[in-house]
Parts: structure tokens; sequence; C-alpha cells
């Protein structure tokens, strides 16, 4: 199971932060990243992320579309 979920922002390895765009289960079954930085994506290994300070809003998607979700 991903330990980060579409939208969540993470910490790289180097110490940059970005935006998770997508998830990715490569052929040897590990997860992958797509973080997105400033506009250009990197495709990153599950163990070289960490989470950020930064917090960002989830959509509720079992709630009504467009209402954003309590732990905001």
């Amino acid at each position: 199971m991903a330990n980060f979920a579409v939208g969540d922002v993470v910490k790289k390895d180097k110490g940059r932060t970005g935006t998770v765009r997508a998830i990715f289960t490569t052929m040897a079954g590990e997860l992958c990243y797509a973080v997105e930085h400033e506009g250009a994506v990197d495709f990153v290994e599950e163990a070289k992320l960490s989470d950020s300070q930064r917090r960002t809003c989830r959509l509720d998607l079992n709630a009504f579309v467009g209402e954003w979700a309590s732990d905001c």
C-alpha cells in the first residue's frame, strides 16, 4: 500500500519538496511516485521520499464534489 497519495506534498531525499501527481508500480513490485516541482516531474522511489511539513487539502471523494475534507 502506498504511503503517500496523489496531491500530497513530499520531501525528496535531496531536500526539495514537490507534489505527488501519480503513483506507479515498477516491474519489481516497488512503488514509484511522479513528483512535480515547479513544472518539472521526477520519478522517485518511495524509499527516497518523506512527509513534508507543508500540509495539503485532499478532496474527500465520499463527500459532495467541491467540498473539502475536514482534515485541512
